[in-house]
């Protein structure tokens, strides 16, 4: 499966209750962004509630939703839009997901649940030594990525849509993932290999070989075993005229330094195999 998705964003006027106004998605077929869904929404929460923060954030006035279909009338389509894909948004949890279901719930509308990816959580995930104010946030995230960025239209919903599907597109290229389902492995296999904690040599080998088995990868460290009085690897001592063969190769002395070379194999190839779950179930 390619990079197919669509990207959702959801813009509101207050926390409380159905208060979305607009509402973008973007679908993405192979990396692309192709059709999109861009609708105004006449919030429920009455106008006396609207917060002022909110107002100036999504440019947005109680004129230019007014006469706008409410949440329950536009639901619907959304789903017919969204389809069966993988939803992406850019603060799913703190953001878009809890206001999807206050409107639901509003309306007495029957939440359909979906999967989905944050990309502000993969970003975390990817750059978490990254500096600055918001050095997270999808405008941050878009310009360090060398995407194009108009301010002006930031927190409209369906170029943020746009924006933070353009975003997990390129986030995913970074790791060489040709799907979704291949960049929690390819996150996994770039932390170990730029993690300089472990040996260069060791992330040498699990770089030329990152599907090989833990003793294949101990076989690959050395071209020739080592010879009495090599140091050990592990240990740093000589290896006596009675070191054994089988451990030779690895320049461990003994069975307790191969041991530890080996467990230091294991937790790398942990990592390789269980990697960060990135594509969640939404709540219903």
């Amino acid at each position: 499966m390619p990079l197919d998705f669509t990207a959702v964003d959801l813009e509101w006027v207050a926390n409380q209750g159905a208060a979305i106004c607009s509402v973008g998605a973007v679908r993405f077929r192979d990396g692309k962004p192709q059709e999109a869904f861009d609708v105004k929404v006449r919030p429920q929460t009455p106008y006396s509630q609207w917060e002022q923060w909110a107002i100036k954030k999504n440019h947005v006035t109680f004129e230019d939703v007014m006469f706008e279909p409410e949440w329950c009338d536009i639901y619907d389509d959304f789903l017919d839009f969204t389809g069966e894909d993988v939803l992406a948004f850019h603060n799913a949890k703190s953001a878009d997901l809890p206001h999807l279901e206050k409107a639901c719930d509003s309306y007495d509308l029957a939440y359909r649940p979906f999967d989905y990816l944050c990309t502000y959580s993969l970003s975390k995930l990817m750059f978490p030594n990254r500096q600055g104010k918001g050095k997270h946030t999808l405008s941050s995230m878009c310009k360090a990525q060398g995407i194009d960025w108009n301010a002006s239209l930031y927190h409209t919903a369906a170029y943020d849509a746009q924006k933070c599907g353009e975003l997990l597109v390129s986030l995913a290229r970074l790791v060489n993932a040709s799907t979704l389902q291949d960049i929690s492995r390819g996150i996994a296999f770039r932390n170990v290999v730029s993690d300089k904690t472990i040996p260069t040599d060791m992330r040498s080998v699990i770089e030329a070989m990152p599907d090989a088995t833990i003793e294949e990868w101990i076989n690959a460290l050395y071209e020739t075993p080592a010879n009495p009085g090599d140091k050990c690897r592990m240990c740093d001592q000589p290896l006596s005229s009675k070191a054994r063969k089988q451990y030779r190769p690895a320049h461990c002395c003994t069975a307790p330094c191969w041991h530890r070379l080996e467990q230091q194999f294991e937790q790398q190839k942990k990592l390789l195999d269980q990697p960060p779950e990135l594509i969640r179930p939404s709540y219903s």
